[in-house]
């Protein structure tokens, strides 16, 4: 990402340790979310949700087996692609824009603290039945 930011590509807003309001604050202003890029985890998290519920598209590394199942709105990388993957991003607008509605939406059908509540409510009571 120093390349990107070098060659004027890019300005990089790293969010680390910073008030939860704040970094929703800086999530805001950006134009993309860099997330996890963990080939050893392979997933998202709460970092890379919030990006997505404030409508931003989110770059991050998802394992193929967790990418099949659950197939997140998110631009795929890797440690070797990312600088390639986020220039590529940042040029397509029109893929910048699909990745933010999509990732909305995600956000609100299997986030929602309402349906995730329900979903916990219903395993307890299969459990209790058993």
């Amino acid at each position: 990402m120093t390349k990107l930011e070098n060659h004027g590509v890019c300005n990089v807003i790293k969010i680390v340790n910073v008030p939860h309001k704040e970094s929703l604050e800086l999530i805001s202003t950006c134009d993309i979310v860099i997330g996890k890029i963990l080939p050893d985890v392979g997933w998202f998290g709460k970092f890379e949700l919030e990006g997505m519920a404030l409508g931003k598209p989110v770059i991050a590394y998802v394992s193929d087996e967790l990418y099949d199942k659950f197939k997140p709105p998110i631009f795929r990388t890797t440690p070797n692609t990312i600088e390639n993957d986020i220039s590529s991003l940042l040029a397509d607008m029109d893929e910048r824009e699909r990745l933010s509605k999509e990732g909305l939406k995600y956000v609100k059908d299997n986030h929602d603290a309402s349906k995730v509540t329900k979903l916990i409510q219903d395993c307890y009571e299969k459990l209790v039945k058993q």
